[in-house]
């Protein structure tokens, strides 16, 4: 195992093992989200930051916004260069964004 994918695997595990302990500290999905952000990325600065030029980013996030609608099936096979970061298509009457 990596060491991010160690990090994601201790921080599933941590939050898991959190609920069963006290399920009513949670009252909302997002309370959730929250724990499991934070027991992720609990240690992992080295790993789970990207540092340049001062610039600190993380690299985990609740959402990963698309600038496109995704198609379900698609998303194992991948998009190729079907679809450009540049360009935005909201008019397709499938999938999600975001």
């Amino acid at each position: 195992m990596t060491d991010v994918e160690m990090l994601v695997y201790d921080g599933i595990r941590k939050t898991i093992n959190r609920f069963r302990e006290n399920p009513f500290f949670y009252f909302t999905e997002s309370d959730i989200h929250a724990s499991l952000h934070r027991d992720i990325m609990e240690g992992g600065s080295k790993e789970l930051v990207h540092r340049e030029d001062g610039i600190a980013v993380s690299l985990v996030h609740l959402e990963y916004p698309t600038n496109f609608r995704y198609e379900k099936n698609r998303l194992l096979e991948g998009y190729g260069n079907d679809i450009s970061i540049t360009s935005i298509d909201n008019e397709a009457k499938y999938g999600d964004r975001g």
